[in-house]
């Protein structure tokens, strides 16, 4: 049975079925409509909240720890929680994660960020790095023939709507979410190289190679493996090797990881920093 919730934000209004027993968080995410759930939907960050207009979304326990009377009254009830039994009209509200600001250079006095110059014509060719964070992604662009990127682009990652933290994404990915996950990371990054390749004023087949590097959790779910050994003891991976694909024609490259709590990213970023090269004690932070 399905039931017809119409979603109302700000100045539009859409039409969306719900499922039988599906919460209208399960229901946003489903209809790719951006919604904060930074714990996954366990009711426990408040962020998925949404207010009732015109229907009947009974007051949950977890809602009154969240809500006071008054906003109770006036309909506020958290998504994650909200199970429709009957047509009802809701509001949601602005997603603020894509006013993320992200890190994307380095420099020491060691190493140099080195800006290359965009050069445009035949017989350029371009290779793609793209560093795959739990929140947001980072990608450079740079000559083959030429050391130095020449444009940085970054953006969300949208997998967040699953939960802020990789704990969240394991349990989500166990609870029958991988495929939805694998589909939200592969977008957002055929959406960056996109912006990459547009920044430089670029064409696709002028890129030759892609890179990507991320922690053990972010690449399972890239490749769509199972998460259940990640999230408890013994902590296995299902794979920590060197990964190979083709996208779109072109080769990409899927660093590898060292163990289930070191990654691809770890290890490239010690390798960026001339870690190798150091003979003093050093610590290396990944916030």
């Amino acid at each position: 049975m399905k039931i017809d919730i119409i979603v109302q934000k700000g100045m539009e209004e859409k039409r969306i079925s719900c499922l039988q027993g599906e919460s209208i968080l399960e229901m946003l995410l489903r209809n790719n409509m951006a919604v904060s759930a930074v714990c996954g939907g366990n009711g426990t960050c408040g962020k998925c909240k949404i207010r009732i207009l015109e229907g009947e979304l009974p007051a949950t326990m977890v809602d009154r720890s969240f809500f006071s009377k008054e906003e109770l009254a006036m309909g506020y009830r958290l998504g994650c929680k909200a199970f429709p039994k009957e047509w009802c009209k809701i509001q949601i509200f602005d997603d603020r994660e894509e006013e993320f600001a992200v890190l994307s250079h380095f420099q020491d006095e060691k190493r140099e960020n080195i800006k290359g110059e965009r050069r445009q014509g035949e017989g350029i060719f371009y290779k793609i790095g793209i560093d795959i964070g739990t929140t947001t992604l980072a990608g450079q662009i740079e000559e083959i023939e030429k050391r130095g990127n020449i444009a940085t682009c970054t953006a969300v990652n949208h997998q967040r709507k699953y939960g802020a933290d990789v704990i969240s994404r394991i349990q989500a990915s166990n609870g029958g979410k991988r495929e939805e996950l694998k589909e939200s990371i592969r977008k957002d990054l055929k959406d960056l190289i996109e912006d990459l390749i547009q920044e430089i004023g670029g064409k696709r087949d002028q890129v030759r190679e892609i890179v990507l590097a991320g922690n053990t959790v972010m690449i399972h779910l890239l490749m769509g493996y199972s998460c259940e050994t990640l999230g408890s003891h013994p902590f296995c991976p299902v794979n920590t090797d060197w990964i190979y694909e083709t996208w779109d024609e072109i080769p990409v490259t899927i660093l590898p990881s060292l163990s289930a709590f070191i990654g691809g990213d770890i290890l490239s970023g010690l390798y960026a920093c001339g870690w190798e090269e150091r003979e003093e004690i050093a610590l290396f932070l990944d916030l």
